[in-house]
């Protein structure tokens, strides 16, 4: 059995400073069973003309009108219809891949057909590409951890464990049979969401690799930088829309009742304090206490969120801002195995 195509989904908007980097990374690649998928979302200034100048009959672009930040589930799934690989690999065209990225992944594909999903380490890096600091999502002394889909969605519930998106390898069928990718109406990602759909209703192992897999860039100009209070919101909001999807779709698994209802009623507070909305965010934090489902943690956020539904301040936006620009900004949650 042969390994299988990488179809690779690069989503660019004037990216002129990086783009080449990206390209020139896959390029570089110790496996050469790739095709690179491009889309320009209407960049004005020179990344498609930087873009032409790579004659490599492997590489695919395709120029669009612009569509912003809040549609980039219809770009990645435009690339998903146009890929021809059976696994698919993520690579934004301001980030980029050490050399073996994608050997180290398609092979454990191929040896183990029960792998829905992969990633592993990432370097954060600044725009001239010096390394600020290493991110990896599971804490262990083995090269190789697996987790089960149902273990994954539980972890889901807490944070997205499964970044950097650049490190990320997934199986096309998977996805597929959920539609694609997922982004909720007024978020400014598709990651969380489809991930925790894809851990929902996929059945397989979700294996972390414990090396480095790729470089995320992080800039000024970078929607988790330029937007950062968009990114909270967002996040608040794909919990919502997630549990409501499953609802829709009655899919609901009985063994992850109490925490999904518990986290369920306390995104939905913060989304009603995201928007103001003080009566209902009140009513909803005050649910939220009395929960006993609900974590310590998230229970200390209640009674913040309860204070700031009276004061009419955001309080937890303000404790987000603090965390976001102390000298810990890219501190990060571990997973300990």
């Amino acid at each position: 059995m042969t390994i299988p195509l990488v179809s690779i989904i690069t989503p660019t908007f004037n990216h002129r400073l990086y783009i080449a980097e990206a390209i020139t990374s896959v390029i570089e690649q110790t496996f050469e069973d790739w095709e690179l998928i491009i889309i320009d979302d209407g960049s004005f200034d020179n990344t498609p003309e930087i873009v032409k100048k790579f004659q490599n009959p492997k590489i695919h672009f395709y120029q669009q009108e612009h569509k912003g930040i809040y549609r980039l589930s219809e770009i990645y799934n435009f690339a998903l219809d146009l890929a021809k690989g059976e696994l698919i690999a993520i690579l934004e065209g301001d980030d980029k891949w050490p050399q073996n990225k994608l050997e180290k992944q398609a092979y454990l594909f191929h040896e183990d057909p029960e792998i829905i999903f992969s990633w592993g380490q990432g370097e954060i890096i600044d725009s001239q590409g010096r390394k600020i600091t290493r991110m990896a999502t599971v804490q262990s002394a083995d090269l190789r951890v697996d987790f089960s889909d149902r273990e994954t969605l539980q972890i889901l519930y807490r944070f997205n464990f499964l970044t950097p998106t650049s490190t990320v390898m997934v199986r096309k069928s998977a996805l597929k049979n959920i539609g694609g990718f997922h982004q909720p109406p007024g978020t400014v990602f598709l990651d969380y969401p489809t991930w925790l759909i894809l851990a929902a209703h996929s059945k397989g192992k979700f294996t972390f690799l414990n090396t480095l897999l790729g470089y995320w860039r992080t800039s000024q100009t970078q929607v988790t930088v330029s937007r950062a209070k968009e990114m909270y919101i967002s996040h608040d909001k794909v919990f919502v829309y997630f549990y409501q999807h499953l609802q829709d779709l009655q899919s609901q698994q009985a063994s992850y009742d109490s925490d999904l209802e518990a986290n369920f009623q306390f995104y939905k507070a913060r989304v009603f304090l995201d928007e103001k909305n003080w009566p209902k965010a009140r009513v909803n934090f005050l649910k939220c206490l009395s929960n006993k489902g609900l974590k310590n943690r998230q229970k200390i956020f209640s009674a913040i969120g309860l204070l700031s539904s009276f004061l009419k301040i955001d309080l937890i936006s303000f404790a987000r801002w603090i965390k976001r620009n102390s000298p810990f900004a890219f501190s990060h949650e571990r997973i300990k195995r």
